[in-house]
């Protein structure tokens, strides 16, 4: 009588939990497919590798040694944020309250570290722009100094 009460209640657990699993499955399933392709998509449709020549963002990947484009680093961050998002819905479906609640805290987090994220590359496209006024302006510098007397330079010792 033991063995058939345990066997019972673990059959009708089995059969409530095997709806959530399917659609926790399912979605993540399709979360997956649409994370890979919509983004790809939507960021070369909108032409953003363009954007980042045009500011000079491929040549600061370059010389910080990140050969990928702007367009698949994009990507890939928001098919992280995707990814996420698609496990905390189905881990949601599947009623882990406690995992689900740290999850959702992480969630919140990425806007955060996206927006932060944008700051440092804005940050580093300013100084790249800084940078090559400065190398403009000094070389001005150096060839007006040197061609003749536009600038009159330090008072010479002996004069």
């Amino acid at each position: 009588m033991i063995v058939a009460g345990v066997l019972d209640r673990a059959a009708n657990a089995l059969g409530e939990a095997l709806p959530r699993l399917a659609g926790a499955i399912v979605l993540l399933v399709i979360g997956l497919v649409l994370a890979g392709r919509l983004a790809s998509r939507v960021l070369d449709a909108a032409g953003l590798d363009g954007l980042g020549r045009r500011f000079g963002i491929d040549r600061i990947l370059d010389r910080i040694g990140v050969t990928r484009s702007i367009s698949s680093l994009v990507g890939t961050a928001v098919r992280i944020a995707l990814v996420i998002v698609t496990v905390v819905a189905a881990v949601s479906l599947l009623g882990f309250a406690a995992l689900s609640t740290a999850l959702n805290a992480l969630i919140l987090f990425l806007p955060k570290l996206f927006v932060a994220l944008v700051l440092v590359v804005i940050g580093l496209v300013v100084a790249e722009f800084l940078d090559d006024r400065v190398q403009r302006l000094a070389e001005r510098a150096t060839t007006r100094r040197a061609d003749g007397p536009s600038w009159p330079g330090p008072p010479q010792a002996g004069h």
